[in-house]
């Protein structure tokens, strides 16, 4: 601190502001990164796996906000994963539209559930050590031991 015409001065503030503009430049960054691919924490992974019948395929479109996971195609007893991270907010959601062909019925069967909501999953999946199965079968998708979706009839 200086002292001039008898009023303080703080010249030592600037350091200060300048630590201050990296730790929002720094939050800013983290929270923009893409969930998929970006920060640098410990990984949460989706697996899904088609148990609906012998010869059945099981198709289906995985996204979340910031990530396109494409058109995808399971054969019976397939599984198929992907990691990422969680968001800052615990607001992470994946979504999946599937559908099937009921062979014993003949129609086509269609659906869309949250196949991962990191509000919903975070508990039984951290259970598992960040890992979250997900099994397609005739009756609908489990998480677990819990029918988490059933299929429109």
């Amino acid at each position: 601190m200086a002292k001039a015409s008898g009023v303080m001065q703080y010249n030592n503030m600037e350091p200060c502001f300048n630590n201050l503009k990296f730790l929002i430049i720094m939050l800013v960054a983290f929270w923009g990164c893409s969930i998929v691919s970006g920060l640098p924490f410990k990984k949460t992974h989706v697996y899904l796996k088609n148990e609906i019948g012998s010869g059945v395929l099981l198709n289906y479109h995985c996204q979340s906000k910031d990530d396109d996971l494409g058109n995808r195609t399971l054969a019976y007893e397939q599984a198929w994963g992907w990691g990422f991270h969680t968001a800052f907010l615990a607001n992470t959601r994946f979504w999946c539209s599937m559908d099937w062909w009921d062979d014993k019925n003949k129609v086509q069967i269609r659906g869309s559930l949250d196949i991962y909501n990191e509000k919903r999953d975070i508990s039984y999946c951290a259970s598992y050590g960040t890992v979250c199965r997900r099994v397609a079968t005739d009756v609908g998708v489990f998480g677990g031991i819990n029918l988490q979706y059933i299929w429109p009839r």
